[in-house]
């Protein structure tokens, strides 16, 4: 039997950002379903486990203080799957979980961490 299909699902609160990702998706010819809204208010739930991948924006667009709420959203999401990149360790520790996996890596030039959490 086949599995069941996968949904994805992608969000952002920037209208700007979110014309290009669903562009991306049309020209790499991926089926994904946007939202746009904040994650702490619109990121819809699902009636399995997801896997929830999030690349919050660091620097100028949120800082780690813009992120308690999210952090919050993210931490209440029991039995999910989180992968965070995390541009800003600050942002990582607002989340206030413990990853179970952890990838040093590049973002462009910046460094950043690919931080796993199961439930």
């Amino acid at each position: 039997a086949q599995p069941a299909p996968v949904a994805i699902v992608a969000g952002d609160r920037d209208a700007r950002v979110l014309d290009l990702a669903q562009a991306n998706a049309r020209r790499a010819g991926v089926r994904i379903r946007f939202y746009r809204g904040a994650v702490e208010s619109a990121m819809p739930r699902f009636d399995r486990p997801a896997f929830i991948v999030a690349n919050p924006p660091y620097g100028h667009r949120l800082s780690a203080d813009d992120f308690a709420a999210p952090a919050a959203a993210l931490r209440a999401r029991a039995g999910d799957t989180l992968a965070l990149l995390a541009g800003d360790p600050a942002i990582a520790r607002a989340l206030r979980l413990r990853p179970v996996r952890r990838f040093d890596l590049w973002n462009g030039p910046i460094p950043c961490r690919l931080l796993v959490y199961r439930p």
